[in-house]
């Protein structure tokens, strides 16, 4: 089965309340949850948050609180891979039997169910670990990456440099379970246009997805 974790923790100190803040009338986070639900490619949408806005929000909008995430994977710079293999861990002892697992954040407005389908696809027909999006300009300073043949390459002078866009990480259950790096050569990506798609971490950053959407 596929299911979508939304991880969506409270306490943001760049861009305060950011994973609950309003966006073009909604809570931000509830474009993820719409775009998972309505996608039709998920058996589950669960959000992984400490915050009882967010988790009110979330059951609103129609996603599945199964567990509270905990302090100690709340804080600043906690690993993304930390909060989701808890969460697949999580839901595994629920009895769900996961085969993949796409972990897409609160802030990801403008991601389809196209882009979502096509990663997914890429992923079972080579057998990665992971596969997400990749941009070759980013306005934040995000992880650069070299990628050749559409992965994550270690070779710098055969490759050409991208940028994490920040959307969402589609992997395997063990990929995610057993916490394998989410950069590394068992990893492929997909190009997006970084004309149109923002990894959001400042306010200057939500000017700019703001002004995007618009279009």
């Amino acid at each position: 089965m596929n299911i979508a974790i939304i991880p969506a923790r409270g306490g943001s100190k760049r861009i305060k309340n950011k994973n609950s803040k309003i966006f073009f009338g909604k809570p931000i986070i509830s474009y993820a949850i719409q775009l998972a639900l309505k996608s039709k490619i998920f058996e589950e949408v669960i959000v992984s948050s400490n915050d009882k806005k967010i988790i009110k929000m979330s059951k609103k909008y129609g996603a599945k609180i199964l567990f509270k995430r905990p302090k100690y994977l709340s804080k600043n710079h906690v690993p993304i891979i930390d909060v989701v293999s808890h969460a697949v861990k999580k839901i595994i002892k629920l009895n769900f039997k996961p085969v993949n697992i796409c972990c897409i954040f609160p802030i990801s407005p403008m991601i389809t169910k196209g882009i979502l389908v096509r990663s997914l696809k890429f992923l079972n027909e080579k057998k990665f670990n992971y596969v997400f999006p990749v941009t070759e300009q980013t306005y934040s300073n995000q992880n650069k990456l070299y990628i050749f043949n559409k992965r994550i390459s270690k070779n710098k002078r055969k490759s050409q440099p991208f940028f994490d866009a920040g959307q969402f990480y589609w992997g395997t259950a063990n990929a995610w379970k057993k916490k394998l790096n989410i950069f590394s050569d068992k990893s492929g990506i997909i190009h997006l246009s970084s004309k149109k798609f923002v990894d959001v971490n400042n306010l200057s950053d939500w000017k700019i997805l703001e002004k995007n959407y618009k279009k």
